[in-house]
């Protein structure tokens, strides 16, 4: 009896200037088998060939070039944190539409990401089928759609809300165990240190036993003494506190010390106080609305960018005049960028709600206005962002036995012309990358 026959073997060389984390290799090529990077080369590496494949795989080998000498060739951006882009008309409830978003933000060049969870104590059932639904498409692969690789979690436990809906802060130990064993998939949860040290950090410690990293934010009373507490609590590097949208939400003073303090710091000062204190990761919304130029440029200066991953805490796309509800309340998409709270004639307020910025328009950002070249702009866009969120190992850089989440870009780093997620090319148009507003520069 003869076995079935064994399926098709697809193998994709992509050639161009490969961009990993130590550098360009100008004129490589990159090996795609399946769904894995399989091999990463030099120019002076001979390319495959149909021969060779088939001696190494089989005589089921189907092979494909993608080539074009001109094009660089880069990492999937991966977002932390992000709201989701619509689907519906009220923010809360986008991600039980993910479909809308994953395409959307496969398209603008974001191949993996958290879907970003918010607690709103006026719907908790609708709170309840979002991370439901979230929960069935973690880690899978959709046609044209961005893989969604986790839950970020903003709160419950948060000192100021900012532009969040109201929630329960303060849950008991119990109820806030049962919460996270909701969303067995969460990476990352925001939680103010503030609340946190009046418990002996109760609550943060168990999202360190349960493995979830901890971002500290939503908090602009958190003193020196809380911070301390809550960074000392860390036994490896690998598990490291993060921070949520520094500078938003958060105070800076020059004599009493908070959230932003701590992030503009490399290493902490020589003294007892600060023995076995580390400095916190950092993510930052690099759009000029939510940090203006001169503090994200003071921020790249300060930190290493294995410290720091770019944002959009998006919420909407990018449509001006649009008009969405957050929580039931009116919020609307600005000519510049950013989606803000209105008020009762429904004229938008001075109250930033979210982003409506993509991630590849913050890379030709970092890119053109700051003149980072593209290897660190890859790194604050995807290999930080992915550590931070300990996904690393299968997506955030180009390396053999990763993920092959693939962005081709043009020469000038404006247009992303082609995508692949997972192995498999996206079906989409080019993404032009949108420049920040002048009046922001």
């Amino acid at each position: 009896m003869s076995g079935a026959p064994s399926e098709s073997v697809n193998v994709t060389i992509i050639r161009g200037n490969i961009v990993t984390p130590k550098g360009v290799l100008y004129g490589g090529f990159i090996e795609v088998t399946g769904e894995l990077i399989t091999l990463v080369a030099a120019s002076d590496v001979p390319l495959p060939t149909v021969e060779s494949k088939r001696k190494q795989l089989g005589d089921r080998v189907a092979l494909s070039f993608s080539s074009a000498d001109s094009q660089f060739v880069i990492p999937g951006f991966v977002d932390i944190h992000n709201h989701g882009v619509g689907g519906c008309d009220e923010v809360c409830d986008h991600w039980i539409y993910p479909e809308v978003s994953q395409k959307y933000l496969a398209r603008c060049g974001t191949l993996s990401t958290l879907a970003s969870v918010i607690f709103s104590k006026a719907r908790p059932e609708m709170t309840k089928k979002v991370v439901e639904t979230i929960e069935t498409r973690v880690g899978k692969v959709f046609e044209d759609c961005c893989v969604i690789e986790g839950v970020h979690a903003e709160g419950p436990v948060i000192a100021d809300q900012g532009g969040l809906p109201p929630t329960e802060t303060e849950p008991s130990l119990d109820d806030f165990k049962a919460l996270c064993a909701t969303m067995p998939s969460m990476k990352i949860m925001t939680i103010s240190p503030s609340k946190e040290a009046r418990v002996n950090y109760e609550r943060l410690k168990h999202l360190l036993d349960i493995g979830v990293r901890p971002s500290l934010g939503h908090d602009r009373v958190a003193t020196e003494q809380d911070i301390l507490g809550a960074l000392k609590l860390v036994k490896s590097p690998e598990d490291r506190m993060h921070t949520t949208h520094m500078c938003n939400v958060m105070s800076f003073h020059h004599r009493e010390p908070s959230l932003i303090n701590f992030n503009l710091c490399s290493r902490l000062p020589r003294g007892t106080k600060y023995n076995g204190a580390v400095p916190p990761t950092l993510e930052m919304i690099a759009d000029f609305i939510h940090v203006h130029p001169v503090v994200v440029q003071s921020v790249l200066s300060a930190r290493d960018p294995a410290d720091i991953a770019i944002i959009s805490d998006c919420i909407s796309s990018y449509e001006p005049g649009k008009r969405l509800k957050y929580n039931g309340r009116s919020i609307a998409v600005r000519a510049e960028g950013g989606a803000y709270l209105c008020d009762p004639h429904g004229r938008p307020t001075k109250t930033l709600a979210g982003s409506t910025v993509t991630l590849a328009d913050q890379f030709f950002s970092l890119l053109t206005h700051f003149s980072l070249d593209v290897t660190t702009a890859c790194l604050l866009l995807a290999t930080t962002p992915a550590k931070i969120a300990r996904i690393a190992d299968r997506v955030g850089s180009l390396e053999v036995g990763k993920r092959a989440n693939i962005l081709l870009v043009n020469g000038e780093m404006n247009t992303i012309q082609r995508r692949m997620v997972y192995g498999n090319w996206v079906n989409a148009e080019p993404y032009r990358m949108l420049r920040p507003s002048p009046s922001h520069l």
